[in-house]
C-alpha cells in the first residue's frame, strides 16, 4: 500500500508556503520522492478525511502528523517543534520522522 499525504491550506494563511517548503524538505531528507495531494480549505470537492483541519496540516494516510483530531471551523495551527518551541510551521525533522514511520509500516 502506497503511503498516502495530504496537504490542507487556506489561502489567507501565511504559514503554508513555509510548511510546503517544509514538506519538500523532509521528503529530500528520508530519500523519497515528493508526492502529496493539496486542498485547500473551503472547497467543496475536499475528501471526508480533509475536513475541520487548521491551516496548514498534514496528513500521513488520513492522520494528522501530530495525531491531532481536526478542529472545528477554520483556523491556524500551532505545531510544537523538536526544541519545544511553538511554530505556525511543522519542522523538518517531525514530518521527516512520521514519513519514515509511515513508509516503514506500509511495506
Amino acid at each position: 500500500m502506497k503511503t498516502i499525504i495530504d496537504f490542507i491550506w487556506d489561502t489567507q494563511c501565511p504559514n503554508a508556503k513555509a510548511a510546503r517548503t517544509n514538506l519538500m524538505k523532509a521528503f529530500s531528507r528520508v530519500g523519497l520522492p515528493p508526492s502529496w495531494n493539496e486542498w485547500r480549505i473551503g472547497d467543496e470537492d475536499n475528501p471526508e478525511r480533509t475536513l475541520g483541519f487548521g491551516s496548514p496540516t498534514i496528513l500521513i494516510n488520513g492522520k494528522d502528523l501530530l495525531g491531532t483530531s481536526g478542529a472545528k471551523g477554520n483556523s491556524c495551527r500551532l505545531y510544537q517543534n523538536s526544541g519545544g518551541k511553538l511554530s505556525g510551521v511543522p519542522d523538518v525533522e517531525t514530518i521527516a520522522t512520521a514519513l519514515t514511520k509511515a513508509n516503514t509500516e506500509v511495506d
